[in-house]
């Protein structure tokens, strides 16, 4: 069977089809890699039943065995001759990248890093501002199938999960510490993995490093669109740590997520200068009908109304509103990567469960 599936990693799909670019795929290390393939989802498979029986050592070991086997397959995966746009590659001293742009008629290759969403860049002046994007030759990437780029993601993503958990276990620091190691794994492969960022976000709080925890659990936030319950809750908690979760700050926060905001349609604005949160603007009753103690005319009868409706308005957002700022991100929500299902056992959250 072939290793090159078709690519909709991070919702950009891109049918990998092609006589030239499947006999590239079928070379004498086929079979080879396909069994390693194999070898190593059976090796993620048996992970996930210790993980659900609860032996964390075991299930660590099935999975670095699982990872040790993809990089084994992606070693020996047969390369295409050209690349093309949204391939997944490795560079450098391993690190994962993704093609931003293909010249095919210079076979060369611009590419967004996978760990930090930047292109990759070089400097070509005596300034640091003298910055161009680079392009690689088709010999300095290696190409890496999307099945085996998701199985590797998967599997960091499970260890960081046994490691999180054998650190509840523990209580100690230092495995706190290794379990943010784990996740940054998985960041390295993909910076916008919100399971990857969700289990650090917990390691995190566990340490009582609220500031990176805050920035941690707002990236989580913003990738799950503000529906994972957890990641909430954990954000309550960091903000309340933080001392912004008293009154008003904690219903400012809750706001942002469930009323967005009128003008700028952002669900976590909360401006309160924001157009679409202030009262509306009340004309000047007129008082020549009204100074005389005479009863109102049906203009200002309106004028009124509104005027009782900006007050109702005013009191509501006096409720929760603050000088500080909210510990949510902002910004345009993003797709997460749907990068395989998710298998095993977890506590309840969608990044909880293993992948």
């Amino acid at each position: 069977s072939s290793v090159w599936p078709r690519c909709g990693h991070l919702g950009r799909e891109r049918p990998m089809t092609g006589d030239a670019l499947g006999r590239a795929a079928e070379g004498p290390d086929g079979a080879d890699v396909d069994a390693q393939l194999a070898a190593a989802g059976a090796a993620k498979a048996e992970g996930n039943k210790a993980l659900k029986s609860a032996d964390l050592p075991l299930a660590l070991e099935h999975y670095q065995e699982a990872v040790r086997l993809c990089d084994k397959a992606i070693d020996a995966a047969p390369q295409p001759r050209l690349l093309r746009n949204n391939d997944f590659v490795r560079y450098g001293s391993g690190a994962f990248a993704m093609i931003e742009t293909a010249f095919p008629q210079f076979e060369d290759y611009v590419i967004m890093d996978l760990a930090s969403r930047n292109i990759v860049k070089h400097k070509v002046g005596r300034h640091d501002f003298d910055m161009v994007s680079k392009r690689f030759l088709r010999k300095e990437l290696h190409a890496v199938p999307q099945e085996m780029f998701d199985m590797r993601l998967g599997c960091l993503q499970n260890i960081a999960l046994a490691s999180l958990k054998l650190a509840r276990g523990s209580r100690r620091t230092s495995d706190y510490q290794e379990a943010v190691a784990r996740a940054d794994d998985a960041l390295a492969m993909d910076a916008k993995s919100a399971k990857a960022l969700m289990r650090k976000g917990q390691a995190l709080v566990e340490m009582r490093d609220w500031g990176q925890a805050a920035k941690v659990l707002v990236a989580a936030s913003h990738e799950t669109k503000g529906k994972d319950p957890e990641v909430q809750r954990l954000l309550e908690e960091v903000v309340i740590a933080k001392g912004k979760g008293r009154g008003k700050g904690k219903a400012r926060m809750e706001r942002g997520f469930e009323n967005p905001c009128k003008v700028c349609g952002d669900p976590k604005c909360v401006d309160i200068d924001c157009k679409g949160r202030r009262p509306p603007p009340v004309p000047e009753v007129c008082e020549e009908c009204c100074s005389d103690g005479s009863e109102l005319c049906e203009e200002d009868e309106e004028v009124f109304r509104k005027m009782a409706a900006a007050e109702f308005e005013a009191q509501a957002d006096g409720k929760d509103s603050s000088d500080e700022e909210p510990a949510s991100g902002s910004g345009d929500n993003a797709d997460i990567p749907t990068a395989g299902g998710t298998e095993g056992a977890g506590d309840g959250s969608a990044a909880a469960a293993p992948r």
